[in-house]
């Protein structure tokens, strides 16, 4: 006997077994109980004659199913709208600076990629080197490229980024620069910035409203015989989704590029 048989052979063993299995109680129920046999077997008739009504109602509510949860994802997405759209429009005006708001148009495919777009340009009096936020005075970083209506802009981890920065709890000032990773730079020997302090604009920065979000302290750089001390900082954005900025344009002529 070859093995293709006796696999046929087995297969169909199990499924007797398995029909007897299923067969055996309602034939035994109908010799103990001829009614219940009776009884049971119109139900499964029932059943088998309106089996395409329920399938039919079955789909219908399968449909609904998916039409409520798309609609609860969408609401979700107004929410989360409305949310950023509310954040923008509750934000103070700052004295130094005018508002071109603009929405991410390419963003990048990764956290480490330095750029993304926005739909804003020369038509918006947009000029390189202009600082971005996010709502809630939050740095972004800055732009570096201007078309008509696009504009390139810079993470502030990107290697050219700086900005004048402060400790909000030591109130030390220096200046954050990008690169992997970011630093906050030019800190003296008994500097007191520790781990897990926050880094905000200074009102030496010319590109950002004093007291922007910049990032935090993950770790402090001093070796005994350095002139300079240094802090390593996560950018506050890392890893975030991006879909509305704010450039902000000086009401003064700072020296930007055209």
């Amino acid at each position: 006997m070859n093995i293709k048989r006796l696999l046929l052979y087995s297969f169909i063993i199990v499924f007797l077994g398995g029909v007897l299995r299923l067969v055996m109680p309602t034939l035994l129920g109908g010799l103990s109980s001829p009614m219940g046999s009776i009884r049971r077997a119109g139900d499964l008739l029932l059943g088998l004659l309106h089996y395409p009504r329920i399938y039919k109602e079955y789909q219908r509510l399968l449909a609904k199913d998916r039409e409520i949860s798309f609609y609860e994802n969408y609401n979700q997405s107004l929410k989360e709208e409305n949310k950023r759209l509310r954040a923008l429009l509750n934000m103070a005006p700052v004295s130094d600076f005018n508002y071109v708001f603009a929405d991410v148009i390419a963003a990048p495919i990764s956290e480490g990629r330095d750029f993304f777009y926005i739909d804003a340009g020369k038509d918006k009096g947009i000029k390189v080197g202009m600082g971005v936020i996010l709502p809630g005075y939050v740095v972004a970083g800055r732009i570096v490229e201007v078309r008509e209506n696009i504009s390139k802009v810079a993470f502030l981890w990107n290697v050219n980024f700086s900005c004048a920065a402060i400790d909000e709890s030591s109130r030390e000032e220096g200046v954050v620069v990008g690169g992997s990773p970011m630093r906050f730079r030019f800190l003296s020997q008994n500097s007191q910035v520790e781990i897990g302090d926050v880094l905000r604009s200074s009102i030496l920065s010319q590109f950002f409203p004093a007291g922007s979000l910049i990032g935090e302290v993950i770790d402090f750089k001093c070796k005994p015989g350095q002139v300079e001390c240094f802090a390593e900082i996560r950018p506050c954005i890392e890893g975030m989704s991006i879909y509305q900025v704010i450039v902000l344009v000086p009401k003064r002529d700072i020296g930007l590029l055209e």
